[in-house]
């Protein structure tokens, strides 16, 4: 008979494998491994230093990477994006084949194959390789989604059990050495 512990053990491995993970250099070397509960401040601006356009919830958004692909839709998107003059900063792995996908606010899922005539995309973009592997969230320096992209800031980690309140940044965590 299998005893409760080990169903238990079984169900959170396959809670870990099933959730989808970022991978991101901060620069000094180290890769920060981050979870799907994850979220991305999006702002106008060129450096993301402007009006909030909204907080996007990593899982959501790669959600609707599952969902779309790379098959184009009617409304033109996903399409490949070729992050000319290096707008967007990329994990490893992004650096070419990369896609972009509208992300709306709240978790909506932006309908891809429906005409672009009311079907807007905003100014929002979740960006990702052919495999489906999640390279970035971005946001256009004008809310009617004009200017060049740049890189969304990732929300720090609180200790406060999801209110907001705290200070951890999830540093010294998830990390391994590149």
């Amino acid at each position: 008979m299998v005893s409760f512990t080990q169903l238990l053990t079984l169900l959170a491995a396959s809670v870990a494998v099933a959730s989808p993970v970022s991978f991101s250099d901060n620069g000094e070397g180290i890769i920060e491994i981050r979870a799907g509960d994850d979220v991305y401040v999006c702002k106008a601006g060129s450096s993301n230093s402007g009006a909030l356009y909204s907080e996007i919830k990593l899982a959501d958004a790669m959600r609707d990477v599952a969902a779309a692909k790379t098959t184009k839709g009617s409304s033109g998107y996903p399409k490949p994006f070729g992050n000319l003059g290096n707008v967007m900063n990329f994990a490893s792995g992004c650096s070419s084949d990369v896609w972009e996908l509208p992300v709306l606010p709240g978790g909506k899922a932006y309908n891809y194959n429906a005409k672009k005539g009311g079907n807007s995309p905003g100014p929002i973009r979740v960006f990702y390789n052919k495999n489906l592997q999640f390279c970035g969230i971005g946001a256009k320096e004008k809310a009617d989604g004009s200017g060049n992209p740049h890189n969304c800031a990732l929300k720090p980690k609180t200790k406060d059990k999801g209110k907001g309140k705290g200070k951890d940044k999830g540093k010294g965590k998830g990390k391994a050495s590149a």
